[in-house]
């Protein structure tokens, strides 16, 4: 029988324990999951106090990208899923609500005619983004090199394009500013447009990209009735006995002489493990691998994460003039407000209190809020409120109130991400059956986080059925 470590017990390593346990149940394989936290599925986490659903990290995952739903139907919770009710969103800008037109996952125009009609652009914004129509191919990406998602929109498209429309979305996305988010690693397909038809107007043109947000007869996004936690709760009730090891805090990890790796946690070892799933964030990677693995570990070491924090609120009612017909609002950079964005829950998935009211879920960033995580709950609830006021014209006390803290919530891809990733993989590669896993990759997303933990744990299953070298 084989033994297998997983280090890290968000998604990506319940996916990966998930794809093992067929070998687990079998007798085939003993799998063991570290958790340093007192809970499971790291940044995915339910609030049910209320009444009410609130998600306390992300909300719903892409119905295009197949894995999540896949995990959901193996799990027998099909009924469960649910779509979007009000699907796209507004931009809150120079004090109105203005409803975002149809765009790519990028935030541009999914047409010259949702262009034409958005009013986040001015006339002259419009002019200006035409202009991509006569701009050249870009030398840097000619060359096989990275830029910024937002330097190059700014050049092709211009300043509004990037403020009003793409820095909005890709920038709530990723939690960054985009003029720091790799082109490559979070939109590549732009640079192929760019590449193979010169200017995305005509690339969009030609190619009839389907509109991803703001537009589209039926909303992308799916997340489950009793929110996402329930996937956690559900994967965690089919696991082995036995197998998930919480507040079990990595502190080291090493390879034995015969090969053979040793974990090292509440001042015990633990192993042998013929693999390890590598899903935990890069910081705790780099801090467990430092003594016996240090390059890697340094390699770790130059990833950055956006601490990000949610304040949940329940309004017995909000004012009669808001247009809560879409899923909430974001807010661009330019604006002076504390919030970074507001989802209107009870409108967007029906997650409504049993005594009637709002679920509103409200964003803050380190961004606009430096070093937001150092205050206190009362501090940031005040700033979460003076934003739902300044926008929304609440200014009574919510009914319900709570603070989410995620000091790690997203990797950064800043420029370079591929080949920092190519890094870690390449250095990985040369320890026998290590597999990693996780946001750190290949997308953020939790049907990206699912794939990466399955095809992790099937990378180090087919390893180990090999001989080592």
């Amino acid at each position: 029988m084989i033994r297998i470590a997983i280090v890290g017990g968000g998604i990506a390593g319940l996916a990966a324990a998930w794809e093992l346990r067929p070998l687990a149940e079998s007798g085939r394989a003993e799998v063991t999951l570290f958790e340093a936290s007192e809970r499971l599925g790291g940044a995915v986490r339910t609030d049910r106090e209320s009444g009410a659903v609130i998600e306390c990290g992300p909300d719903s995952f892409l119905a295009r990208k197949p894995e999540g739903i896949t995990l959901v139907r193996e799990m027998g919770m099909d009924k469960e899923l649910i779509e979007v009710r009000n699907p796209g969103s507004y931009l809150y800008l120079r004090g109105k609500f203005r409803p975002f037109p149809p765009v790519t996952p990028a935030g541009l125009p999914a047409s010259l005619s949702s262009m034409a009609h958005s009013h986040l652009l001015s006339p002259a914004g419009k002019l200006r983004a035409l202009g991509d129509l006569f701009v050249p191919r870009s030398r840097s990406l000619s060359r096989g090199e990275d830029v910024s998602l937002g330097d190059f929109l700014r050049r092709r498209m211009g300043r509004e394009i990037v403020e009003h429309l793409a820095g909005p979305v890709a920038g709530g996305t990723h939690l960054t500013d985009i003029h720091e988010l790799s082109l490559r690693a979070t939109y590549p397909d732009l640079a192929r447009m760019e590449k193979e038809h010169r200017s995305l107007l005509l690339a969009l043109l030609r190619e009839r990209t389907p509109p991803a947000q703001g537009g589209a007869p039926r909303s992308p996004f799916l997340t489950l009735r009793n929110g996402l936690s329930s996937l956690v709760e559900g994967i965690e009730a089919r696991l082995p006995a036995n197998a998930v090891r919480k507040s079990s805090p990595v502190e080291t990890i090493s390879r034995g002489d015969g090969g053979q790796y040793f974990l090292r946690t509440g001042g015990r070892e633990e192993g042998p493990f013929d693999g390890l799933v590598l899903s935990a964030p890069a910081p705790a990677l780099s801090a467990m691998l430092s003594k016996s693995f240090p390059e890697l570990a340094r390699a770790f070491s130059e990833f950055r994460y956006s601490p990000l924090v949610v304040v949940g609120l329940v309004y017995p009612q909000v004012p009669e003039n808001i247009p809560l017909d879409k899923g909430g609002f974001m807010v661009p950079r330019d604006e002076p407000l504390p919030i970074s964005g507001v989802s209107w829950a009870t409108r967007k998935w029906g997650f409504a209190p049993p005594e009637g009211g709002e679920v509103l879920r409200v964003y803050l960033d380190e961004k606009r809020n430096p070093g937001i995580l150092s205050l206190s709950d009362e501090e940031i609830l005040e700033r979460a409120r003076k934003g739902v006021a300044t926008t929304m014209g609440i200014t009574g006390a919510p009914r319900y109130s709570r603070v989410y803290r995620h000091g790690a919530a997203l990797p950064q891809y800043a420029v370079g991400h591929p080949e920092r990733v190519a890094r870690v993989r390449s250095l990985a590669a040369q320890w026998p059956r290590v597999a990693l896993a996780g946001a750190l990759l290949e997308g953020v997303g939790l049907a990206d986080c699912i794939r990466t933990g399955r095809e992790a744990a099937r990378r180090l299953t087919k390893g180990i059925a090999e001989p080592s070298a």
